[in-house]
């Protein structure tokens, strides 16, 4: 016994990397896939999605970013969610089957190219949950220019846009406040903000009447792209701090922008002092499992 734990421990990294690799032709293997209108069809266990690109490991990557966003608020059955940045819609299929038929998800996105494939996937699911909305997010209506950051594409093609007066692409914007208002919303339990570097012009908005109509955040800085007006992550705990919410943050994480989302909470008896540096990277998909059945 004794030898077979030496031989373990001493070959530990080998041993990872050859289950990683088993795990690998696995997951691709029992997920059926299709070929429509060249998009790829994916049927996982979260539901179907279509994606422009093959994909080997469907599962991990529509469920890649859930210890995330989530990591500290798992919406409930009832829930009213609001996601602005919601992309091809990884996380608008958990977040439908989370929040259930009493619930509601308004799924955000700017990108005209995006929004179809998110409109693809709500609807092959048939998810009557979801109300879709193609805008960007900004502090007021009108058009915004939106560029390609290359420090964000390099991870996938239709990453980065970044709002620029020089943008090529103009969207129409709105406000979080004028959807709150045009949808009558009183209370939103999660709200997940992945909006390219305008997360502090569209929070700083939305607080300039004091709210607390959110109760939980998720906010990614993108601090990480060393552009000076996009260094918003202190800004944003100043304006969380001053409202009333209780900040957790991700000192170490496994993700390479983990340490750059913010996870805000609103209470009413918390103490304004400092915000909560977290190392815990504790796994919730068991969590998942359990409420989506």
């Amino acid at each position: 016994m004794l030898i077979i734990k030496s031989i373990i421990k001493n070959n530990l990294y080998y041993l990872k990397n050859i289950l990683s690799f088993i795990s690998f032709f696995f997951d691709g293997y029992f997920v059926k896939f299709y070929k429509k209108q060249k998009l790829f069809y994916y049927k996982t266990f979260y539901g179907v999605f279509c994606y422009s690109k093959f994909i080997i490991r469907p599962e991990k990557f529509i469920s890649q970013n859930y210890n995330i966003f989530f990591k500290y608020y798992i919406p409930k059955k009832k829930d009213i969610v609001i996601e602005l940045g919601s992309g091809i819609g990884t996380e608008t299929l958990l977040l439908s089957k989370l929040v259930g038929d009493k619930g509601k998800v308004y799924a955000i996105e700017a990108d005209p190219e995006i929004f179809k494939l998110l409109k693809k996937n709500i609807n092959e699911n048939n998810l009557k949950n979801v109300t879709l909305l193609n805008f960007a997010i900004t502090n007021k209506r009108g058009i915004v220019n939106f560029t390609q950051s290359q420090k964000l594409s390099k991870f996938d093609n239709w990453l980065g846009n970044l709002v620029h007066k020089n943008g090529k692409k103009k969207i129409k914007s709105i406000s979080l406040m004028h959807i709150i208002k045009k949808y009558k919303i009183k209370k939103i339990n999660f709200l997940k903000c992945n909006i390219e570097g305008s997360e502090y012009p569209v929070i700083k908005s939305f607080f300039k009447s004091p709210s607390n109509i959110v109760i939980n955040w998720c906010v990614s800085c993108h601090d990480f792209l060393k552009i000076k007006k996009m260094m918003t992550m202190k800004k944003i705990i100043k304006i969380f701090l001053k409202n009333n919410y209780k900040i957790k943050r991700d000192k170490l994480s496994y993700f390479i922008f983990g340490k750059y989302y913010l996870y805000a909470k609103f209470e009413k008896k918390y103490k304004k002092k400092l915000y909560i540096h977290s190392d815990k990277n504790h796994n919730k998909f068991k969590d998942f499992f359990k409420k989506i059945k």
